[in-house]
């Protein structure tokens, strides 16, 4: 079963994503230009593209959010056509901007109460208040670096991979393809435990070498970022060229 799974979803989904890299550079173009603002730091030009973040993490996740239908253009040797691309990038983060709020929100208050632990920890502990952000700075340093608690993220992300062929390809909203990406996670979970195992590989190398995390955040911190988040897009279209495989062959059998 193992060896099934393997040969026909992730290693075509693998030929799959390597026919595809039209669409990972531009991936990889769009996390080049998130990251510029803050490679730039308090330049002129780095402030100025601040001002693009809110709309282009939009724009992003438009994008990521329609590669199953641009796969199935790639699937059907069809040459991408930009124009529509931009198009169905566009109104799809146009579908995404109230989720958008929602999830913005639920990672802020995450945020602060991941800083309310670490400043009450350090007072706690009897620490100098004026090193709080200090403190916050070596928790944060913390997680970046390898933890088996922190397997439980992959766990979770792995049901969620079948979310953009939901969205993009059967047009369900945002947290309708989130529920109905884990409902059919739960019905396949061999597969999903092999999606697991390939984000808990990449997690467990990439956690070998964490960023060296500062506030506000350095240059080498953004440049160690940025380079995580070129090689999980990579793996990113690679899972979900295989996902778009696995649920079209279960969609056939239906």
């Amino acid at each position: 079963m193992l060896k099934v799974l393997i040969t026909n979803y992730f290693l075509k989904g693998f030929y799959l994503a390597n026919r595809s890299l039209d669409i990972y550079l531009l991936l990889v173009f769009l996390t080049l230009v998130a990251f510029l603002p803050s490679l730039l730091g308090q330049s002129i030009i780095g402030k100025i593209l601040q001002f693009i973040t809110i709309p282009l993490f939009l724009i992003q996740f438009g994008f990521w959010m329609s590669i199953p239908s641009f796969l199935v253009d790639k699937q059907q040797h069809k040459l991408i056509n930009y124009r529509n691309l931009v198009i169905i990038t566009l109104r799809n983060a146009k579908r995404l901007i109230v989720p958008s709020i929602i999830l913005s929100i639920l990672f802020g208050i995450l945020a602060l109460l991941l800083i309310f632990y670490a400043a009450f920890s350090y007072a706690k502990s009897g620490g100098d208040p004026s090193q709080i952000i200090r403190a916050i700075q070596n928790l944060t340093q913390s997680l970046l670096r390898w933890n088996p608690v922190f397997f439980i993220f992959p766990a979770l992300f792995s049901f969620f991979v079948f979310t953009s062929i939901y969205f993009s390809l059967e047009n369900k909203g945002f947290f309708g393809s989130v529920k109905r990406s884990v409902i059919f996670g739960f019905k396949n979970l061999n597969y999903i435990a092999i999606v697991f195992l390939i984000y808990a590989i990449f997690y467990s190398i990439s956690s070998l070498f964490p960023p060296t995390f500062e506030v506000p955040l350095s240059a080498q911190t953004n440049l160690g970022l940025l380079i995580r988040g070129i090689l999980g897009q990579y793996m990113f279209l690679i899972i979900v060229a295989s996902s778009l495989l696995y649920y079209q062959s279960k969609v056939k059998e239906i």
